[in-house]
This record gives C-alpha cells, structure tokens and sequence, in this order.
C-alpha cells in the first residue's frame, strides 16, 4: 500500500492514478493500455519499464538533425485460450501499438558519415536538455520538411540525380536532412595513427567545415577520393622526411 511503496502514484505516460504496472527497478508506474504495444493483461514475475530496458546511446550526441514517424511497434501476442474457452470464440485481438518517433542525429567527434537514427526515448533520457530545447522549437506532430542545405532552385539537384544514382542515394541517406556535400568530402589528410591491431586511421580535415570538426576515420569506409588523398598523404610525408 501507500507508504512502504515508493512507485509514482500516477502513469508515466497520461499521469493519471488507477491501476498501475510498477517497474522493478525504478519508481515509474504505467496503464497496461499506455504501453506501446499495450500490455494484454498484468505480466508474471519481473516487470522493467521501458525507460530501464532502453539501450544506451553509442555516443555524445552533438545535434538532432530531423525527426520522422516509424511503424508501430509489434502488439504482444495475446496467449491461446484455455481449453474451457467455447472454440467459436474469435481469439482475442492483439492490442495494437502506436507510431513511435525517431531521431537522425550528428555524433559528437564522428563526421557526418556516421549519422544515425536513434529512438525518441534514448534522445529523452540521455540527452535531456538538448531533446527538450529541440521539443520547443520545432513542430512535433508534422516531421520538418526535407532541407536541401544548398538551396534547390533551378532543380540541379533533380537533373543530378536522374544521372548519378550515387548522388541519389547520398541525397536520401545524408543531403536532404541539411547535411551539405562538401562536409562529407575529404579537404585533406592531416595525420595517421595505429591502433592496438595495428590498423591505421587518418585524421581528416572537411571541406567547409573548421579545424576543430576533423575526425579520425579508419582505413576502409568508403568515402570518394580517400585512396588517392592517402597516396598524397603518403607521398607528402616521404618528400618531407
């Protein structure tokens, strides 16, 4: 009862009282129905809350680039019925999820190569301020147009596509969420290191971009004009030693 229980007296979700699923590890209370998928029915033995059993981030977020709507989850099968249930019963319908948001993000120290998608909840948790900052400023129910960085005017970018499926698809992977080309595009190798394996990375200043955003990169991801700039790396060094 109240009193030897420290759980939030309200959802987590819709914040109001009734009957509540508490978490196992934390103080947070649900409805079955405010879960995504619903919960048919109050499950046996541990229960962990979605903010427990949500995985950590890969890394700093450095900023949240565009958002757009997923799939609802999966529902939970509902179990067979029992034996004395009358077999002309329809089974019951699994209770079905609703669309989640996901987050197309820049990392912190990796260039724009590497961006992801990460999950609404993983923003909220681990990167509290900046998920909300992003909540006030921008429209959440309508995702943000696509934004062609450069500006689109006289449909180069169309022209360019229809020619260079390579641009397309880096058009629909990086380009339509603000990133511009160019800061995907290697300006120049600066230095080499050797990790524990003996494998080599380069640090690399981007065009358009300052000295302090260059990163280190390993030696096989596959970026345009890499193995020529590494020759000119190479070649620079050996004049210069």
């Amino acid at each position: 009862g109240p009193g030897e229980d420290d759980h939030m007296e309200f959802c987590r979700v819709c914040k109001d009282g009734g009957e509540l699923l508490c978490c196992d590890a934390c103080p947070s209370s649900y409805h079955l129905h405010c879960l995504n998928p619903p919960l048919p029915e109050i499950p046996n033995g541990e229960w962990l809350c979605p903010r427990c059993t949500c995985p950590p981030l890969k890394g700093k977020v450095q900023r949240i680039l565009h958002w757009r709507w997923t799939e609802p989850p999966a529902p939970f099968m509902v179990g067979l019925p029992g034996p004395d249930v009358e077999p002309s019963l329809p089974p019951p319908k699994p209770l079905e999820g609703i669309p989640e948001r996901e987050f197309f993000v820049k990392w912190a120290g990796l260039s724009y190569w590497h961006c992801s998608w990460v999950k609404e909840l993983q923003l909220e948790l681990y990167h509290t301020v900046m998920y909300r900052n992003y909540q006030r400023k921008n429209d959440m129910d309508e995702p943000p147009p696509f934004d062609y960085g450069s500006g689109d005017e006289d449909g180069k970018s169309e022209k360019r596509k229809n020619k260079d499926p390579l641009y397309a698809k880096m058009e629909e992977r990086f380009y339509r969420y603000g990133i511009k080309p160019e800061w995907m595009m290697i300006h120049r190798i600066l230095n080499h290191s050797f990790d524990k394996k003996g494998d080599v990375h380069y640090l690399i200043k981007w065009k358009d971009l300052p000295y302090d955003q260059c990163t280190w990169e390993i030696d096989d991801i596959d970026i345009p004009y890499y193995d020529n700039l590494k020759q000119a790396y190479w070649g620079h060094r050996e004049l210069m030693l």
